[in-house]
């Protein structure tokens, strides 16, 4: 039984290519959630974006960006 679900939600964790950033990240999609994975080191948190599978997203390395702008962009 799984009484964490997060089915329909987004979710940007800011340091997603981090240790514990990936962690949040992979809990969270394991829970349903479409994931945003944000952090300065674009590859590796494209890399964890590709491993959550689809409906997720990675990359986003600047810090202009408005989480807004990255929900309306990229889900």
């Amino acid at each position: 039984m799984n009484n964490f679900d997060l089915i329909g939600k987004r979710i940007a964790i800011t340091g997603g290519a981090g240790v514990l950033g990936a962690a949040l990240a992979k809990g969270f999609a394991d829970a349903g959630a479409s994931v945003a994975v944000l952090d300065l080191a674009e590859d590796k948190a494209t890399v964890l974006a590709k491993e959550l599978g689809d409906g997720h997203i990675g990359g986003v390395a600047t810090k202009k960006r408005t989480e807004r702008e990255v929900m309306l962009h990229h889900f």
